[in-house]
């Protein structure tokens, strides 16, 4: 009897020791990242609607529809669109394809090396602001390295950039990289501003709980969006020398503190971003347990993470201080999502005009923000799985369908499809 209980305490430590192993070492949790989060299936679906208002019946209502552009080939993560009947979408595995917006047409382009484990993998795309004369396409991926993987953004030269998947991609410049300490939380928009900067969003390197309070680090990119300036490489070279400068009125050059490339920091995963026409940020920044949050906000705001998630304390648990902490402008409970995917700003008119339209990536749930009062309405829950929004090249707001599809948000105002 006294040797069964030897064995089963023995057991006992060697389980609590594993267990203890696992969650407070930095190997263990990569580990455990890797065993559980191994990355997204869902069923496609041509029939996304009509939308269930279900547990949002009293919010205000603005009416769309779903209208299909085209198929775009599975778990698409972002597109941007060389000339107004084209789009080049990533998809999360590393493929690039060619869109013909008016027949639907998906032509093959090429396979960029990534990692594809978790979150990671071909995450964001923009062209250079003075596209197609100046013809790069700037790239956010992760490939193999560092701790679990390294985040990349290049630049690479388009040798046929009004008919892109006629031509090839050049090998591309690195602008800069970054050590991933997890596969999760790894941001992944990257964005040219109306300022003609490069912004580039990073989160806090992942597991839960953000165990290397990055979003709090100065000293690192990780929990941030960076703000740099790619200036005008010379003809034929993809980078300039360095490849980026620091903008002199980002908001913590004088601060030795900081990374001088951080334009805001307390950021949990800015999976998405967009700029609105007051030069503030509007952010979809993922939850850990209880709720997501929009944010807008300008340049050197810290949006509370790990301190505060959305509207609530994390770390502490109460008493979480709030001082110089940027509110969000809209939350939501878990029982409405799980992962915002932050939206787009609509300049078009119509009722859509003036609004953040945002969504979550499971549920399918759609909102619209208006950017002035911050009152929130509900388009509905869709039978999709919402991975980005871009404003399309006749400015109506597009959907990138995680499971495949282009999706055009229909608003039913007459004129307009």
């Amino acid at each position: 009897m006294r040797r069964a209980l030897r064995i089963l305490l023995v057991v006992a430590v060697v389980v609590i020791g594993g267990i203890d192993l696992l969650l407070w070492t930095d190997p263990g949790r990569r580990l455990l990242v890797r065993w559980f989060d191994d990355g997204y299936a869902f069923a496609a679906t041509n029939q996304p609607g009509p939308p269930s208002f279900e547990g949002e019946v009293d919010r205000p209502r603005i009416a769309i529809d779903l209208q299909i552009i085209a198929a775009v080939g599975a778990q698409p993560t972002d597109a941007v669109f060389p000339t107004p009947t084209l789009a080049v979408v990533a998809r999360k595995t590393g493929e690039l394809v060619c869109v013909d917006l008016t027949h639907g047409a998906l032509t093959p382009w090429t396979t960029l090396e990534v990692v594809t484990n978790s979150e990671l993998g071909l995450l964001g795309l923009a062209l250079h602001p003075d596209w197609p004369s100046t013809p790069l396409l700037y790239v956010h991926r992760n490939i193999a390295g560092g701790r679990a993987a390294m985040s990349v953004v290049e630049a690479r030269r388009v040798a046929s950039p009004l008919s892109p998947c006629s031509g090839a991609l050049g090998d591309g410049t690195s602008l800069l990289q970054l050590d991933q300490p997890y596969a999760n939380h790894d941001g992944g928009q990257i964005r040219f501003g109306p300022d003609r900067m490069l912004w580039i969003g990073f989160g806090d390197g992942g597991f839960r709980g953000d165990p290397l309070n990055a979003g709090q680090d100065p000293t690192t990119w990780l929990g941030k969006i960076l703000r740099v300036d790619i200036g005008m490489p010379s003809a034929g070279s993809d980078v300039t020398d360095p490849p980026y400068r620091i903008p002199p009125d980002n908001p913590f050059v004088a601060d030795s503190r900081f990374k001088p490339e951080i334009a805001a920091w307390g950021l949990r995963n800015p999976w998405r971003f967009d700029f609105l026409p007051d030069g503030r940020l509007a952010i979809g920044d993922v939850g850990q347990n209880l709720v997501e949050e929009l944010d807008f906000g300008r340049l050197g705001d810290n949006f509370g993470w790990r301190f505060r998630e959305g509207d609530r304390c994390y770390d502490p648990e109460s008493g979480c201080p709030t001082e110089g902490l940027v509110e969000p402008v809209f939350t939501y409970p878990r029982s409405l999502g799980t992962s915002i995917t932050g939206g787009v700003y609509v300049a078009r008119a119509g009722p859509l005009a003036g609004h953040v339209v945002f969504g979550d990536f499971a549920t399918g749930r759609l909102w619209a923000t208006d950017t002035t009062t911050h009152a929130t309405s509900t388009l509905g829950k869709f039978k999709i799985h919402p991975s980005a929004f871009v404003t399309l090249p006749d400015g109506d707001v597009g959907v990138l369908d995680f499971t495949g599809t282009l999706w055009r948000l229909s608003s039913g105002v007459p004129g307009r499809p």
